[in-house]
């Protein structure tokens, strides 16, 4: 006798995660031409400014960045950072 088949158990119910989309910016490759923040020269690029004083902005500004949490957002206040 073949056991009767639950519906927590039965693998057509359960909830499939949603599928990745095929193009997004998240986490996407810099290309050649562009220097990583985090990266050694980012560093030393980032270090000069803040030694000659090319970033008396940046530490208010980076404060009102709002990323990932809120994707909805996360587009326009780049911008925003940018031109201000």
């Amino acid at each position: 006798m073949m056991a009767k088949s639950n519906d927590l158990t039965d693998s057509k119910n359960i909830a499939q995660p949603p599928t990745k989309p095929s193009r997004t910016f998240y986490r996407r490759t810099l290309p050649s031409s562009l220097t990583s923040f985090s990266s050694f020269e980012g560093k030393e690029i980032f270090a000069s400014a803040m030694s000659t004083g090319g970033t008396s902005a940046f530490f208010s500004l980076i404060e009102q960045l709002q990323t990932q949490p809120e994707p909805a957002y996360c587009g326009l206040t780049t911008l925003v950072i940018i031109l201000n």
